[in-house]
């Protein structure tokens, strides 16, 4: 077995008793296992997000100071501006804030990079702002670093919002910040999209319409001869008290503020607590919140409560408490309660998704549950362009990053955002048409494009005309269209396992752009970022990030970051391998039950698998090169195991004698109506 395989060195004590609960496999729940889910609660929210799971948007800093802007200018009617970022997280981001705003009657002005404008605002939009009569910028996906374009729009005493996901400098700049990775900010969440923060504020805005906003709710129930208390403020639960003495429960109650709410679902207590508090204390039946559909006949029957647990997959083996369950249940009431609400977060969400997985944001936590309704309400947006491009109810993250953002990122990078933000913004379906066939005809160009550019490297790789260093590469080129810089720098990075920074040439007016990217969870930022005085422009996110640098600079830049790594250990590219498989385990049937694991992406991959001492039967090349193989697998009829780009390593496998170990990824192939297990190699090696 190579070094770089790396198996699980413990197993899951549990796994027999939580395969029962949560009605998977025992190989799925050691999967989580090893991916460090394994509590109850973990593997609950894990298996089965509930939008309830979303972090309240008041947490994040700065939150109430933009509620409370945006406000003002709803009632008094201004003119806002937006800035975006031109790919897809930033105009994603846009269509959020436009399409709220539009539903107040507010008129807008939004802008973002095209041409070969460079990342972030510039002078020449900050003017275009000012002469369109702005009264609020927000900036989308951008702005943190945009620390002197800020002060000169503020000197028109034009306030500005930035919502933001990249990293901050020190100094921030003159508005008001909402985004999770500022230094100070205790949102239990640090890695959304910048289309997640926009979602966040539109959010938090609609919210702050509702009677509940700035509400305290005390909820309140018995269980085992004991009181339980939780108060809720702006979606955030607090605390659990426990006591056994009914006047504690009185104290607690009496300190509310006037106009809050006290939560019951018995009325016994009710009543009790009713005669021993304050009369501007607010008493709410858990039941007059709770729509009909959650209900769904269960009104006024004596187990009403523990139905709807059951129908909410609350299950008592998990959260033990009554308060609890109760909790989980209120915090679903409230995000199902408002029509006006619950519209805006499946529009938001579907569009959350597409922003998330194209921006290659970690698919954990809090992002897990925004892709996870993201994909099931995009299968049925209302979204005129989506509606026309998504025509399977079932969608993957997987069509997303293969299909979705290719494809709509395409115009951006060509210098023509302005295609995408029309498709994301036109609701007419004629027009949406006529800008789906645009985009596809410059994606086909923009895959020839890359194609040549990507075999011409590699060609002068391999030739010795591009330097490849022990810990990085640094690829100069002049036949690179600057919107292609960082997809060039993915797929060479991918190859050959490094950091890579593209830069391209000719220079304009004596500046050069640039992309980096990096691999496993290697900081490549935070290396480049010792040096930041070298560069005009710099910003993006610890794996992925551009640049803007003088000419003259470029080459001292450049060599102080090949110096800087060297100091840092050797990166080596390790393969995690999740669980082992026998032949006979791989099924159409157990690759379906692994659907349960999605949303896959970054920081929750495809699971990967070994077998070993495999017997191959047969050997093919396929694709217009036959630079792709496939085995045919002895003892699993049908069973096949391809791999992208490794004809020439399987062939030899296939010539040595003895079995084989894989490792690999599975999927299920159609092929003539029937389906068919398969196996995609990551990896293999001769059985010991």
């Amino acid at each position: 077995m190579k070094q770089n395989w790396h198996l699980p060195k413990h197993s899951s004590p549990d796994a027999e008793k939580l395969s029962g609960i949560f009605n998977v496999s025992k190989k799925i729940i050691e999967i989580m296992h090893n991916r460090g889910v394994s509590t109850f609660e973990d593997i609950d929210s894990y298996l089965f997000p509930r939008l309830s799971s979303m972090h309240s948007p008041f947490l994040l800093e700065g939150i109430f100071p933009a509620v409370d802007r945006i406000r003002k200018a709803i009632s008094g009617k201004e003119k806002i501006g937006i800035f975006a970022d031109s790919d897809l997280d930033g105009l994603t981001s846009l269509t959020i804030l436009y399409n709220l705003f539009k539903k107040f009657s507010i008129e807008i002005f939004y802008r973002f990079p095209l041409n070969d404008e460079a990342y972030g605002l510039s002078r020449n939009i900050i003017q275009e702002f000012i002469n369109a009569d702005i009264t609020l910028l927000i900036t989308v996906d951008s702005g943190i670093r945009d620390i002197d374009e800020i002060a000169c729009i503020r000197e028109k005493n034009i306030d500005v919002i930035i919502t933001d996901h990249h990293e901050p400098d020190e100094l921030l700049p003159d508005a008001v910040i909402v985004n999770p990775k500022k230094h100070t900010c205790q949102y239990p969440f640090k890695h959304l999209a910048g289309v997640g923060v926009a979602f966040k504020v539109g959010y938090a805005v609609l919210l702050s319409y509702l009677p509940s906003f700035n509400k305290s709710f005390l909820l309140v129930t018995t269980e085992n001869e004991k009181y339980y208390t939780s108060k809720i403020l702006n979606y955030t639960p607090g605390p659990v008290e426990e006591t056994s003495v009914f006047e504690d429960v009185v104290k607690i109650a009496e300190g509310l503020n006037d106009g809050d709410y006290v939560l019951y679902h018995e009325e016994s207590l009710y009543k009790k607590m009713m005669q021993q508090t304050r009369s501007s204390i607010n008493y709410l039946s858990l039941w007059d919140l709770f729509p009909v559909a959650m209900q769904d006949g269960a009104q006024n029957t004596p187990d009403r409560l523990e139905k709807l647990f059951s129908r909410s997959a609350i299950k008592d083996t998990i959260y033990h408490r009554k308060i609890d369950r109760l909790k989980i249940l209120f915090q679903e009431a409230q995000v199902l309660n408002s029509p006006r609400v619950l519209e805006f977060i499946q529009f938001s969400l579907a569009l959350v998704s597409i922003g998330s997985i194209a921006d290659v944001m970690p698919l954990t936590g809090e992002n897990r549950v925004l892709s996870h309704y993201g994909l099931k309400f995009l299968g049925k947006t209302e979204h005129t362009g989506l509606a026309c491009l998504v025509t399977d109810d079932a969608v993957t993250s997987k069509t997303i990053g293969w299909d979705i953002a290719p494809l709509l990122n395409t115009p951006g990078r060509f210098g023509k955002a302005q295609l995408t933000a029309d498709f994301f913004l036109e609701d007419d379906t004629s027009i949406v048409l006529e800008i789906i066939k645009s985009i596809k005809k410059l994606n086909e160009d923009r895959k020839n494009l890359v194609s040549n550019i990507q075999s011409n490297i590699e060609r002068d790789i391999s030739e010795g005309k591009i330097h490849v260093s022990h810990n990085m590469v640094h690829i100069e080129y002049s036949e690179i269209p600057d919107g292609l810089a960082g997809l060039i720098a993915n797929r060479i990075s991918d190859l050959l396992k490094k950091p890579v920074i593209v830069t391209v040439f000719p220079a304009k007016d004596g500046m050069v752009k640039g992309s980096g990217r990096s691999i496993n969870n290697f900081n490549m930022l935070e290396i480049v970022e010792k040096h930041a005085e070298l560069f005009d422009r710099l910003g993006g996110h610890s794996q992925a990030f551009g640049f803007t640098i003088k000419e003259e600079n470029l080459g001292k830049a450049i060599d102080n970051i090949m110096e800087s790594i060297k100091t840092t250990p050797v990166i080596e590219s390790n393969i995690a391998i999740d669980a082992e498989l026998s032949i006979k385990d791989v099924s159409s049937y157990f690759i379906k039950s692994l659907s349960v694991l999605e949303p896959y992406g970054k920081g929750n991959e495809d699971p990967v698998f070994i077998t070993r001492n495999v017997r191959i039967n047969s050997f093919s090349r396929f694709g217009q090169s036959g630079n792709h193989g496939k085995y045919g697998i002895e003892g699993n009829g049908g069973l096949t195991a391809i791999g992208w780009g490794q004809a020439d390593k399987m062939v030899d496998y296939f010539n040595k004698t003895g079995g084989v170990d894989l490792v690999y990824t599975l999927e299920v192939n159609k092929f003539r109506g029937n389906l068919y297990p398969r196996m995609v190699i990551v990896d293999m090696d001769v059985s010991a």
